[in-house]
């Protein structure tokens, strides 16, 4: 998949790019990553800064209507931030055993930033 062009590209490229590395809670790169962490540093590249905890960036957005979500929206659900890439799928900082991955979109609400 193409990513996007502008800022949402910057943001999903970024979050590609760190696909494989490991989740370690409360890490916000280069090496490791915790779900809000992963997200604060992709909006970072484009100068967006957002707080390095899954509520609260959610409340920084603009909720997006389902059906309506673009790559680079920010997936969230309770406890957890994701990047929307588009095709129904999201980058996330899973799990200490998965790490960051691609993932299919498990539902949830998305924000947007740009």
């Amino acid at each position: 998949m193409k990513p996007p062009s502008g800022a949402a590209g910057t943001v999903v490229s970024f979050a590609l790019a760190q696909v494989g590395k490991r989740y370690v809670y409360a890490t916000s790169g280069p090496n490791t990553y915790d779900c809000s962490g992963l997200v604060s540093a992709a909006y970072a590249r484009v100068g967006i800064k957002l707080p390095h905890q899954s509520e609260q960036i959610a409340a920084r957005g603009r909720r997006v209507p389902s059906g309506q979500w673009m790559p680079g929206d920010v997936i969230h659900t309770s406890g957890h931030v994701a990047i929307y890439i588009g095709g129904g799928k999201m980058v996330e900082a899973a799990n200490p055993s998965s790490g960051v991955r691609v993932a299919p979109v498990r539902g949830g609400t998305a924000y947007r930033f740009l």
